[in-house]
Protein backbone atom coordinates (compact mmCIF):
# COMPACT_ATOMS: atom_id res chain seq x y z
CA UNK A 1 0.00 0.00 0.00
CA UNK A 2 1.43 3.52 -0.86
CA UNK A 3 1.88 6.12 1.98
CA UNK A 4 0.90 8.99 -0.77
CA UNK A 5 -2.56 9.60 0.53
CA UNK A 6 -3.45 10.88 -3.07
CA UNK A 7 -4.77 7.92 -4.89
CA UNK A 8 -5.51 8.96 -8.88
CA UNK A 9 -7.86 6.83 -10.60
CA UNK A 10 -8.85 7.04 -14.09
CA UNK A 11 -12.60 9.09 -13.12
CA UNK A 12 -11.52 10.96 -10.02
CA UNK A 13 -8.39 12.37 -8.21
CA UNK A 14 -8.51 12.31 -4.35
CA UNK A 15 -5.47 15.08 -4.32
CA UNK A 16 -7.54 17.47 -5.90
CA UNK A 17 -10.85 16.61 -3.26
CA UNK A 18 -8.30 16.30 -0.62
CA UNK A 19 -7.00 19.87 -1.63
CA UNK A 20 -10.16 21.57 -2.08
CA UNK A 21 -11.43 20.20 1.21
CA UNK A 22 -8.29 21.31 3.13
CA UNK A 23 -8.76 25.21 1.56
CA UNK A 24 -12.47 25.16 2.80
CA UNK A 25 -11.00 24.54 6.21
CA UNK A 26 -8.28 27.65 5.99
CA UNK A 27 -11.67 29.63 4.88
CA UNK A 28 -13.80 28.34 7.57
CA UNK A 29 -11.01 28.92 10.08
CA UNK A 30 -10.03 32.45 8.80
CA UNK A 31 -14.68 33.79 8.82
CA UNK A 32 -14.30 32.27 12.71
CA UNK A 33 -10.98 34.38 13.33
CA UNK A 34 -13.14 38.08 11.30
CA UNK A 35 -16.35 37.14 13.16
CA UNK A 36 -14.50 37.04 16.64
CA UNK A 37 -12.34 40.04 16.20
CA UNK A 38 -15.56 42.34 14.93
CA UNK A 39 -17.85 40.67 17.66
CA UNK A 40 -15.01 41.87 20.11
CA UNK A 41 -14.77 45.07 18.63
CA UNK A 42 -17.84 46.31 19.32
CA UNK A 43 -19.44 48.30 22.62
CA UNK A 44 -22.05 45.21 23.36
CA UNK A 45 -21.26 42.21 25.21
CA UNK A 46 -23.21 38.89 24.86
CA UNK A 47 -23.30 38.74 28.61
CA UNK A 48 -26.07 40.96 30.41
CA UNK A 49 -24.47 44.09 32.10
CA UNK A 50 -25.01 44.02 35.82
CA UNK A 51 -26.82 47.48 36.88
CA UNK A 52 -24.86 49.89 39.46
CA UNK A 53 -27.86 50.29 42.36
CA UNK A 54 -25.58 52.31 45.11
CA UNK A 55 -27.66 55.04 44.47
CA UNK A 56 -30.81 53.28 45.19
CA UNK A 57 -29.96 52.68 48.85
CA UNK A 58 -32.02 54.90 51.16
CA UNK A 59 -34.52 54.80 54.01
CA UNK A 60 -37.56 53.99 51.18
CA UNK A 61 -36.04 52.37 47.94
CA UNK A 62 -37.67 53.39 44.67
CA UNK A 63 -40.77 52.08 43.62
CA UNK A 64 -39.95 51.98 40.10
CA UNK A 65 -37.54 49.93 37.87
CA UNK A 66 -35.55 52.90 36.91
CA UNK A 67 -31.72 53.05 37.14
CA UNK A 68 -30.53 56.73 37.91
CA UNK A 69 -28.01 58.39 35.82
CA UNK A 70 -24.52 58.25 36.32
CA UNK A 71 -22.95 61.12 34.85
CA UNK A 72 -20.06 63.04 36.27
CA UNK A 73 -20.62 65.37 38.55
CA UNK A 74 -23.98 64.52 39.46
CA UNK A 75 -25.30 63.10 42.54
CA UNK A 76 -26.17 59.23 43.31
CA UNK A 77 -29.23 60.49 45.23
CA UNK A 78 -30.59 63.74 46.40
CA UNK A 79 -32.15 63.57 50.24
CA UNK A 80 -35.43 65.34 51.53
CA UNK A 81 -37.30 66.19 54.35
CA UNK A 82 -40.64 67.46 52.93
CA UNK A 83 -44.57 66.51 53.73
CA UNK A 84 -44.33 64.13 50.42
CA UNK A 85 -44.90 60.85 49.78
CA UNK A 86 -41.71 58.72 48.04
CA UNK A 87 -44.00 58.13 45.03
CA UNK A 88 -44.66 61.47 44.19
CA UNK A 89 -40.76 62.60 45.48
CA UNK A 90 -39.79 60.08 42.73
CA UNK A 91 -42.43 61.47 40.11
CA UNK A 92 -41.45 64.62 40.75
CA UNK A 93 -37.80 63.65 40.07
CA UNK A 94 -38.57 62.27 36.85
CA UNK A 95 -40.43 65.58 35.89
CA UNK A 96 -37.40 67.20 36.51
CA UNK A 97 -35.62 65.13 34.17
CA UNK A 98 -37.77 65.56 31.60
CA UNK A 99 -38.43 68.79 31.40
CA UNK A 100 -34.28 69.50 31.47
CA UNK A 101 -33.75 67.07 28.79
CA UNK A 102 -36.48 68.64 26.98
CA UNK A 103 -39.02 65.34 26.77
CA UNK A 104 -42.36 66.89 28.00
CA UNK A 105 -43.80 67.89 24.89
CA UNK A 106 -45.43 71.12 23.67
CA UNK A 107 -48.51 72.42 25.50
CA UNK A 108 -48.09 69.05 28.11
CA UNK A 109 -48.12 70.27 32.07
CA UNK A 110 -47.59 68.76 35.09
CA UNK A 111 -51.65 68.16 35.57
CA UNK A 112 -51.88 66.57 32.29
CA UNK A 113 -48.75 64.60 31.51
CA UNK A 114 -49.25 61.04 32.06
CA UNK A 115 -47.08 58.92 34.86
CA UNK A 116 -46.87 56.27 32.79
CA UNK A 117 -44.74 58.23 30.44
CA UNK A 118 -42.70 59.53 33.80
CA UNK A 119 -42.18 56.21 34.53
CA UNK A 120 -40.13 55.56 31.49
CA UNK A 121 -37.75 58.57 32.32
CA UNK A 122 -34.08 57.96 33.45
CA UNK A 123 -33.91 59.64 36.36
CA UNK A 124 -30.48 61.67 37.14
CA UNK A 125 -30.10 60.94 40.85
CA UNK A 126 -32.37 58.80 42.69
CA UNK A 127 -34.54 60.20 45.99
CA UNK A 128 -34.08 59.71 49.18
CA UNK A 129 -37.37 60.43 50.82
CA UNK A 130 -37.56 61.50 55.30
CA UNK A 131 -41.40 62.55 55.66
CA UNK A 132 -42.16 65.82 57.78
CA UNK A 133 -45.10 67.06 59.18
CA UNK A 134 -46.94 69.75 57.19
CA UNK A 135 -44.84 72.66 57.56
CA UNK A 136 -41.34 71.23 57.94
CA UNK A 137 -38.85 69.72 59.93
CA UNK A 138 -37.75 71.40 63.40
CA UNK A 139 -34.43 72.01 65.28
CA UNK A 140 -35.34 68.84 67.11
CA UNK A 141 -35.73 66.83 63.71
CA UNK A 142 -32.09 67.92 62.39
CA UNK A 143 -30.78 66.97 65.71
CA UNK A 144 -31.92 63.82 65.22
CA UNK A 145 -30.91 63.39 61.46
CA UNK A 146 -27.36 64.59 62.84
CA UNK A 147 -27.36 62.00 65.68
CA UNK A 148 -27.79 59.35 63.02
CA UNK A 149 -25.43 60.58 61.00
CA UNK A 150 -27.70 60.75 57.41
CA UNK A 151 -29.14 64.39 57.13
CA UNK A 152 -31.09 65.36 54.11
CA UNK A 153 -29.69 67.29 51.30
CA UNK A 154 -32.75 69.79 50.84
CA UNK A 155 -35.42 70.59 54.01
CA UNK A 156 -38.65 72.13 54.28
CA UNK A 157 -38.26 73.76 57.83
CA UNK A 158 -40.59 75.72 59.96
CA UNK A 159 -37.68 76.92 62.15
CA UNK A 160 -35.55 78.70 59.49
CA UNK A 161 -33.70 81.17 62.16
CA UNK A 162 -32.80 78.32 64.44
CA UNK A 163 -31.55 76.33 61.89
CA UNK A 164 -29.49 79.47 60.59
CA UNK A 165 -28.10 79.72 64.57
CA UNK A 166 -27.06 76.41 64.16
CA UNK A 167 -25.26 76.49 61.20
CA UNK A 168 -27.77 74.04 59.74
CA UNK A 169 -27.99 75.20 56.76
CA UNK A 170 -26.42 77.51 54.16
CA UNK A 171 -26.34 80.56 52.82
CA UNK A 172 -27.82 80.30 49.01
CA UNK A 173 -26.53 83.71 47.01
CA UNK A 174 -23.53 82.25 45.27
CA UNK A 175 -25.41 79.16 43.86
CA UNK A 176 -28.86 81.04 42.52
CA UNK A 177 -27.47 82.86 39.62
CA UNK A 178 -29.15 81.95 36.82
CA UNK A 179 -32.52 80.76 38.29
CA UNK A 180 -35.13 82.11 36.59
CA UNK A 181 -37.74 80.39 38.34
CA UNK A 182 -37.01 83.81 41.13
CA UNK A 183 -38.27 85.66 38.54
CA UNK A 184 -40.79 88.26 39.95
CA UNK A 185 -42.80 87.44 36.98
CA UNK A 186 -42.73 83.56 38.59
CA UNK A 187 -42.52 84.15 42.17
CA UNK A 188 -43.81 86.49 45.04
CA UNK A 189 -40.66 88.57 45.65
CA UNK A 190 -41.57 89.25 49.58
CA UNK A 191 -42.35 85.59 50.37
CA UNK A 192 -38.57 85.22 48.48
CA UNK A 193 -37.37 88.01 51.14
CA UNK A 194 -38.98 86.33 54.23
CA UNK A 195 -36.61 83.66 53.37
CA UNK A 196 -33.69 85.79 53.69
CA UNK A 197 -31.84 86.50 57.09
CA UNK A 198 -28.57 88.87 58.24
CA UNK A 199 -28.80 90.05 53.95
CA UNK A 200 -28.58 86.09 53.14
CA UNK A 201 -31.31 84.35 51.03
CA UNK A 202 -31.09 80.94 53.24
CA UNK A 203 -34.41 79.35 51.63
CA UNK A 204 -36.92 79.25 48.86
CA UNK A 205 -40.38 79.42 49.51
CA UNK A 206 -42.56 76.25 48.98
CA UNK A 207 -45.70 76.87 50.97
CA UNK A 208 -47.11 79.33 53.19
CA UNK A 209 -50.50 79.77 55.03
CA UNK A 210 -52.98 82.55 56.46
CA UNK A 211 -53.72 83.56 60.06
CA UNK A 212 -57.65 83.02 60.10
CA UNK A 213 -60.16 82.91 62.38
CA UNK A 214 -61.51 79.45 62.74
CA UNK A 215 -65.10 79.26 63.67
CA UNK A 216 -67.56 76.27 65.18
CA UNK A 217 -70.67 76.72 63.61
CA UNK A 218 -71.73 74.55 65.60
CA UNK A 219 -71.50 77.30 69.20
CA UNK A 220 -72.94 80.00 66.23
CA UNK A 221 -75.75 78.54 64.98
CA UNK A 222 -76.63 78.33 68.52
CA UNK A 223 -76.66 81.90 68.71
CA UNK A 224 -78.00 82.04 65.48
CA UNK A 225 -75.16 83.40 64.00
CA UNK A 226 -73.26 83.02 60.55
CA UNK A 227 -70.13 85.09 59.51
CA UNK A 228 -69.31 85.84 55.84
CA UNK A 229 -66.01 85.79 55.02
CA UNK A 230 -65.12 89.47 55.14
CA UNK A 231 -66.23 90.06 58.69
CA UNK A 232 -65.86 93.11 59.86
CA UNK A 233 -64.63 94.49 63.41
CA UNK A 234 -68.07 95.54 64.40
CA UNK A 235 -70.08 92.66 63.16
CA UNK A 236 -67.55 89.88 65.12
CA UNK A 237 -68.40 92.17 68.18
CA UNK A 238 -72.10 91.81 68.02
CA UNK A 239 -71.22 87.47 67.24
CA UNK A 240 -69.15 87.37 70.56
CA UNK A 241 -72.01 89.08 72.23
CA UNK A 242 -74.82 86.92 70.78
CA UNK A 243 -72.28 83.54 71.67
CA UNK A 244 -71.87 84.63 75.37
CA UNK A 245 -75.77 85.65 75.79
CA UNK A 246 -76.25 82.00 75.67
CA UNK A 247 -74.42 81.46 78.94
CA UNK A 248 -76.85 80.90 82.21
CA UNK A 249 -77.14 84.23 84.43
CA UNK A 250 -76.65 81.20 87.23
CA UNK A 251 -73.22 79.92 85.57
CA UNK A 252 -74.15 76.34 85.40
CA UNK A 253 -71.19 74.94 83.41
CA UNK A 254 -73.35 72.08 81.80
CA UNK A 255 -74.02 74.35 79.02
CA UNK A 256 -71.41 77.51 78.94
CA UNK A 257 -69.63 78.62 76.11
CA UNK A 258 -66.81 81.01 75.44
CA UNK A 259 -66.67 83.34 72.25
CA UNK A 260 -62.82 83.80 71.96
CA UNK A 261 -60.26 81.70 73.05
CA UNK A 262 -57.84 84.47 73.58
CA UNK A 263 -57.90 87.89 73.78
CA UNK A 264 -54.54 88.59 72.65
CA UNK A 265 -55.13 86.71 69.96
CA UNK A 266 -55.72 89.14 67.51
CA UNK A 267 -53.47 92.17 68.64
CA UNK A 268 -50.00 91.17 66.22
CA UNK A 269 -52.92 91.26 63.29
CA UNK A 270 -55.58 94.11 63.79
CA UNK A 271 -53.12 96.93 63.66
CA UNK A 272 -52.81 95.74 59.32
CA UNK A 273 -56.45 96.06 59.10
CA UNK A 274 -56.49 99.76 60.35
CA UNK A 275 -53.40 100.78 58.88
CA UNK A 276 -51.87 98.72 55.63
CA UNK A 277 -48.30 100.65 56.20
CA UNK A 278 -47.97 98.68 59.34
CA UNK A 279 -46.56 94.89 59.50
CA UNK A 280 -47.11 91.88 61.99
CA UNK A 281 -47.78 93.33 65.55
CA UNK A 282 -47.69 96.79 64.05
CA UNK A 283 -44.21 95.92 63.01
CA UNK A 284 -41.69 98.57 61.47
CA UNK A 285 -37.63 98.14 61.12
CA UNK A 286 -37.96 94.94 63.04
CA UNK A 287 -39.89 96.81 66.36
CA UNK A 288 -43.51 96.70 67.72
CA UNK A 289 -44.22 100.36 67.03
CA UNK A 290 -46.74 101.26 70.11
CA UNK A 291 -47.21 104.63 68.47
CA UNK A 292 -48.74 103.70 65.32
CA UNK A 293 -52.58 104.59 64.83
CA UNK A 294 -52.92 100.72 63.85
CA UNK A 295 -51.74 99.55 67.11
CA UNK A 296 -53.59 102.02 68.93
CA UNK A 297 -56.90 101.51 67.27
CA UNK A 298 -56.21 98.09 68.45
CA UNK A 299 -56.07 98.29 71.89
CA UNK A 300 -59.28 100.38 72.11
CA UNK A 301 -60.94 97.91 70.04
CA UNK A 302 -60.24 95.15 72.23
CA UNK A 303 -61.46 96.97 75.29
CA UNK A 304 -64.56 96.84 73.81
CA UNK A 305 -64.56 93.35 74.78
CA UNK A 306 -66.15 92.06 78.21
CA UNK A 307 -63.07 89.83 80.14
CA UNK A 308 -65.27 87.21 80.34
CA UNK A 309 -65.93 86.62 75.96
CA UNK A 310 -62.29 85.05 76.26
CA UNK A 311 -60.83 81.62 77.86
CA UNK A 312 -57.53 82.99 78.40
CA UNK A 313 -59.74 85.43 80.92
CA UNK A 314 -60.89 82.73 83.09
CA UNK A 315 -59.95 81.92 86.45
CA UNK A 316 -58.16 78.48 86.76
CA UNK A 317 -61.07 77.10 88.86
CA UNK A 318 -63.75 78.32 86.14
CA UNK A 319 -61.29 77.01 83.21
CA UNK A 320 -61.58 73.41 84.76
CA UNK A 321 -65.23 73.46 85.48
CA UNK A 322 -66.27 74.19 82.18
CA UNK A 323 -63.43 72.50 79.59
CA UNK A 324 -61.97 69.82 82.62
CA UNK A 325 -58.79 68.56 81.05
CA UNK A 326 -59.36 69.12 77.68
CA UNK A 327 -58.25 71.81 75.34
CA UNK A 328 -61.04 74.14 75.43
CA UNK A 329 -61.12 74.32 71.36
CA UNK A 330 -61.71 70.32 70.99
CA UNK A 331 -64.37 70.73 74.39
CA UNK A 332 -66.38 72.40 71.60
CA UNK A 333 -66.89 75.24 73.44
CA UNK A 334 -65.18 78.05 71.96
CA UNK A 335 -67.03 79.91 69.44
CA UNK A 336 -63.93 81.09 67.43
CA UNK A 337 -60.13 81.38 67.64
CA UNK A 338 -57.00 82.48 66.03
CA UNK A 339 -54.89 80.26 63.74
CA UNK A 340 -53.03 79.38 60.62
CA UNK A 341 -54.77 77.49 57.97
CA UNK A 342 -52.26 75.51 57.81
CA UNK A 343 -53.54 73.92 60.69
CA UNK A 344 -57.09 72.93 59.27
CA UNK A 345 -56.81 69.25 59.12
CA UNK A 346 -56.13 69.40 62.67
CA UNK A 347 -59.12 70.79 63.97
CA UNK A 348 -61.18 69.39 60.88
CA UNK A 349 -60.35 65.83 62.35
CA UNK A 350 -62.52 67.05 65.96
CA UNK A 351 -65.43 69.24 63.74
CA UNK A 352 -65.80 67.88 60.51
CA UNK A 353 -68.78 69.53 59.74
CA UNK A 354 -69.21 72.39 61.67
CA UNK A 355 -65.63 73.95 60.93
CA UNK A 356 -65.56 77.09 59.30
CA UNK A 357 -62.64 80.03 58.84
CA UNK A 358 -63.33 83.65 58.35
CA UNK A 359 -60.72 86.64 57.58
CA UNK A 360 -58.88 88.74 60.09
CA UNK A 361 -61.30 91.19 60.60
CA UNK A 362 -61.17 94.50 58.27
CA UNK A 363 -62.47 97.90 59.63
CA UNK A 364 -65.00 98.31 57.15
CA UNK A 365 -67.90 95.87 56.16
CA UNK A 366 -67.36 93.60 52.70
CA UNK A 367 -63.98 94.36 52.67
CA UNK A 368 -61.19 92.18 52.68
CA UNK A 369 -58.06 92.81 55.39
CA UNK A 370 -54.65 92.46 54.17
CA UNK A 371 -53.54 88.82 54.30
CA UNK A 372 -51.22 87.68 57.87
CA UNK A 373 -48.74 85.15 55.74
CA UNK A 374 -46.50 82.45 57.18
CA UNK A 375 -44.42 81.40 54.30
CA UNK A 376 -42.03 77.77 54.63
CA UNK A 377 -39.09 77.40 53.11
CA UNK A 378 -36.72 74.75 51.38
CA UNK A 379 -33.50 74.96 52.30
CA UNK A 380 -30.07 73.29 51.13
CA UNK A 381 -28.16 71.81 54.73
CA UNK A 382 -24.42 73.14 55.25
CA UNK A 383 -23.41 69.66 55.34
CA UNK A 384 -25.18 68.46 51.45
CA UNK A 385 -22.17 67.07 49.17
CA UNK A 386 -24.02 68.72 46.28
CA UNK A 387 -25.59 71.70 47.19
CA UNK A 388 -25.55 72.97 43.95
CA UNK A 389 -27.57 70.05 42.27
CA UNK A 390 -29.69 69.95 45.30
CA UNK A 391 -30.87 73.63 45.36
CA UNK A 392 -31.56 73.78 41.63
CA UNK A 393 -33.69 70.24 42.46
CA UNK A 394 -35.52 72.35 45.70
CA UNK A 395 -35.74 75.09 43.17
CA UNK A 396 -38.01 73.66 40.89
CA UNK A 397 -40.11 71.45 43.07
CA UNK A 398 -40.77 74.65 45.36
CA UNK A 399 -41.23 77.15 42.15
CA UNK A 400 -41.95 75.42 38.81
CA UNK A 401 -45.84 75.62 37.67
CA UNK A 402 -45.43 72.39 36.54
CA UNK A 403 -43.94 70.71 39.21
CA UNK A 404 -46.41 72.46 41.21
CA UNK A 405 -49.32 71.14 39.31
CA UNK A 406 -48.20 67.20 39.57
CA UNK A 407 -47.73 67.92 43.17
CA UNK A 408 -51.01 68.92 43.44
CA UNK A 409 -52.13 66.06 41.24
CA UNK A 410 -50.95 63.72 43.84
CA UNK A 411 -50.89 65.33 47.36
CA UNK A 412 -54.29 66.60 48.83
CA UNK A 413 -52.67 69.46 51.62
CA UNK A 414 -55.65 72.11 51.90
CA UNK A 415 -54.47 75.13 54.29
CA UNK A 416 -51.79 76.21 52.08
CA UNK A 417 -51.61 78.72 49.13
CA UNK A 418 -49.55 78.91 46.47
CA UNK A 419 -45.94 80.90 46.59
CA UNK A 420 -46.58 81.77 42.82
CA UNK A 421 -48.48 83.58 40.24
CA UNK A 422 -49.87 80.76 38.10
CA UNK A 423 -53.32 81.19 37.51
CA UNK A 424 -53.09 77.48 36.65
CA UNK A 425 -51.59 76.68 40.09
CA UNK A 426 -54.06 78.89 42.05
CA UNK A 427 -57.17 77.45 40.34
CA UNK A 428 -55.52 74.18 40.71
CA UNK A 429 -54.53 74.75 44.46
CA UNK A 430 -58.48 75.79 45.56
CA UNK A 431 -60.23 73.40 42.91
CA UNK A 432 -61.51 70.86 45.53
CA UNK A 433 -61.13 72.84 48.54
CA UNK A 434 -63.28 71.67 51.54
CA UNK A 435 -62.66 74.47 54.14
CA UNK A 436 -60.11 76.96 52.63
CA UNK A 437 -62.08 77.64 49.49
CA UNK A 438 -62.27 81.64 50.22
CA UNK A 439 -58.47 81.84 50.69
CA UNK A 440 -58.37 82.19 46.64
CA UNK A 441 -59.71 85.64 46.65
CA UNK A 442 -56.07 86.55 48.36
CA UNK A 443 -55.23 86.46 44.77
CA UNK A 444 -55.86 89.69 43.47
CA UNK A 445 -54.62 91.28 47.00
CA UNK A 446 -51.60 89.71 47.18
CA UNK A 447 -49.36 93.03 46.78
CA UNK A 448 -51.03 93.89 50.47
CA UNK A 449 -50.12 91.28 52.04
CA UNK A 450 -47.78 91.24 55.11
CA UNK A 451 -45.79 88.61 56.91
CA UNK A 452 -45.24 86.61 60.11
CA UNK A 453 -42.15 86.33 62.07
CA UNK A 454 -42.62 82.92 63.36
CA UNK A 455 -40.28 81.01 60.49
CA UNK A 456 -37.91 83.76 59.81
CA UNK A 457 -37.30 85.78 62.81
CA UNK A 458 -38.31 83.76 65.77
CA UNK A 459 -36.16 86.33 68.06
CA UNK A 460 -39.26 88.94 67.08
CA UNK A 461 -41.80 86.65 66.98
CA UNK A 462 -40.79 85.14 71.10
CA UNK A 463 -40.60 89.07 71.90
CA UNK A 464 -43.95 89.80 70.86
CA UNK A 465 -45.32 86.87 72.68
CA UNK A 466 -43.47 87.87 75.68
CA UNK A 467 -44.96 91.52 75.42
CA UNK A 468 -48.41 90.32 75.21
CA UNK A 469 -47.56 87.74 78.18
CA UNK A 470 -46.44 90.98 80.08
CA UNK A 471 -48.98 93.68 79.01
CA UNK A 472 -52.17 92.14 78.25
CA UNK A 473 -54.54 92.48 81.14
CA UNK A 474 -53.36 96.25 81.27
CA UNK A 475 -53.70 96.74 77.78
CA UNK A 476 -57.08 95.47 77.93
CA UNK A 477 -58.27 97.18 81.00
CA UNK A 478 -60.31 100.10 80.11
CA UNK A 479 -59.50 101.33 83.75
CA UNK A 480 -55.79 102.29 82.69
CA UNK A 481 -55.06 105.27 80.77
CA UNK A 482 -53.78 104.15 77.22
CA UNK A 483 -51.65 106.82 77.29
CA UNK A 484 -49.69 106.61 80.27
CA UNK A 485 -49.47 102.60 79.47
CA UNK A 486 -47.49 103.24 76.44
CA UNK A 487 -45.21 105.60 77.91
CA UNK A 488 -44.45 103.46 81.29
CA UNK A 489 -43.54 100.54 78.71
CA UNK A 490 -41.36 102.76 76.70
CA UNK A 491 -39.59 103.81 79.50
CA UNK A 492 -39.21 100.41 80.80
CA UNK A 493 -38.24 98.98 77.54
CA UNK A 494 -39.93 95.90 76.43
Amino acid sequence: MSNNPCRCSKDSCGCEYSALRCHGSIIIVLLLILFVTVSCSTEKSIFPAVPDISGLEGKETQSSNTIPSTDNGKPDVIRIAAPLSQDTALYLSRLYTAKKQGLLGVGVTGQTVSLDFLETIQTEFSVELFTTSETGANLSSYITWSTSGTIPDIILTDSMSELIEEDAIMPLDDLLAGQSLLSPSNVYSDMVSRCAASDAQYGIPFAASASVLFVNNEVLDLAEVSLPYEVDLDTLLKASEAIHSLNDPDNETSSYVVPLLSGSGLIPFLPASYDATVGYFSEQTGEIDLQSDGFRKTILYIRKYDPAFFADAMSDEDRISVFGTLDPILSKRVGMWVGRSDEVSRWANYMPYTLGMVQIPSENPGFLSPPALTVFPLCISSRSENPAEALDFAVFIALDPDAILLRTRLEKHEGFIPVVKSPEVWDRTFSDSVYCGSLYKFKDIMSSAYYTPFVSDLEYYEKTQLFLNRYIFELMDPEVDLDVLLESIDEEGY
